[in-house]
C-alpha cells in the first residue's frame, strides 16, 4: 500500500517555505545592512575567481563562504543578473533549512511534529532577519545547513561507522563552506551537547577540523568583540528587530 503522507509532509514544508522566500521575488535588491556587498562578491567570484574579500574588516571567519557564491554563480551563468542570482541563492537556503530539519525529526518525532518544527524554524524572526535585515549570503546558508549537520552527526553517534562519519564530516564541510565562523560555533556547541548527552568521545571525531580552521580564521583576520553581538533568547522569537543601534534597511526595519 502506498503511503501518500511520506511525500505530502515534506512537500507541504517546501510550499510553506515559499512564503518566507516570497519577498525575494520583489523587483530590485533587498535593502539590507549588507547593501550590495553580496552582489559585488559574486561578480568578483565569477570574473576573478578565488574567495573574494569585499568590504571586509573581520577576516575570513565572518566572510560569506564559497557555497552560496557557487550557487549564485550557477544562476549567474544561467543568465540571471547578479542581483537576481544572489536572491536565488538566498531563496534556496530558505527552502532547504526547513526540509533538512523535517528530514532529521520525522523519524524521531513523527511527521506532523516534524512539519511543525520545520515551519517554525523557517519563519523564526531571527532567520528572516538574517536574510532581510543583515543581508549577507553566508549566514542564511549556514542556518539552512545547521539541521543537516546535526542530522548527520546524530546518525554518526547512533551508528559510529566510516560511512556515517564521512557523511557527518561532509555535512560540516558544507557548513564551513557557507560561513567559517558559524561552522566553528556549531562545532563547539555540538561538542558540548554530544558529550553531555552521549558521553562518547568518538562522537567528536567529525568536529576535529574545526580546531585548526577556527584558529586560522581568527589569526588571518581581525578579532571581533562577539559578546557585544549575542542576542538574548527571547530575541530569537521577537519580530522587533528595528531597535537602536540596529540600522539595517533604509527604514530601520525588515526590508519587506
Amino acid at each position: 500500500m502506498r503511503d501518500d503522507g511520506k511525500l505530502a509532509y515534506p512537500l507541504t514544508a517546501a510550499l510553506l517555505s515559499l512564503f518566507a522566500a516570497a519577498p525575494l521575488a520583489r523587483p530590485g535588491f533587498p535593502q539590507t545592512a549588507a547593501g550590495f556587498r553580496p552582489v559585488w562578491a559574486l561578480e568578483a567570484f565569477v570574473h576573478c575567481g578565488g574567495w573574494p574579500a569585499v568590504a571586509e574588516h573581520a577576516g575570513p571567519a565572518a566572510r560569506d563562504g564559497l557555497l552560496p557564491l557557487g550557487f549564485a554563480a550557477l544562476a549567474r551563468w544561467a543568465g540571471a543578473s547578479a542581483g537576481d542570482a544572489v536572491k536565488w541563492s538566498l531563496a534556496l537556503a530558505t527552502l532547504l533549512g526547513g526540509l533538512f530539519l523535517y528530514g532529521w525529526l520525522a523519524g524521531r518525532w513523527g511527521r506532523p511534529a516534524a512539519l511543525l518544527a520545520a515551519v517554525v524554524y523557517t519563519f523564526l524572526p531571527y532567520r528572516l532577519a538574517v536574510t532581510y535585515v543583515a543581508g549577507g549570503a553566508g549566514e542564511p546558508w549556514a542556518l539552512a545547513l545547521y539541521p543537516l549537520a546535526g542530522w548527520a552527526l546524530h546518525r554518526f553517534v547512533q551508528r559510529p561507522r566510516l560511512s556515517s562519519g564521512a557523511a557527518a564530516l561532509a555535512a560540516w564541510g558544507l557548513l564551513a563552506l557557507s560561513h567559517i565562523g558559524l561552522a566553528v560555533w556549531f562545532a563547539l556547541f555540538a561538542a558540548g551537547a554530544l558529550l553531555w548527552r552521549y558521553r562518547r568521545p568518538l562522537a567528536l571525531l567529525p568536529l576535529l577540523p574545526a580546531v585548526p580552521l577556527g584558529g586560522w580564521g581568527l589569526l588571518a583576520g581581525g578579532t571581533e568583540r562577539f559578546f557585544e553581538h549575542f542576542v538574548y533568547v527571547y530575541q530569537l522569537f521577537s519580530a522587533a528587530w528595528s531597535t537602536v543601534p540596529s540600522s539595517a534597511g533604509w527604514k530601520d526595519e525588515m526590508s519587506f
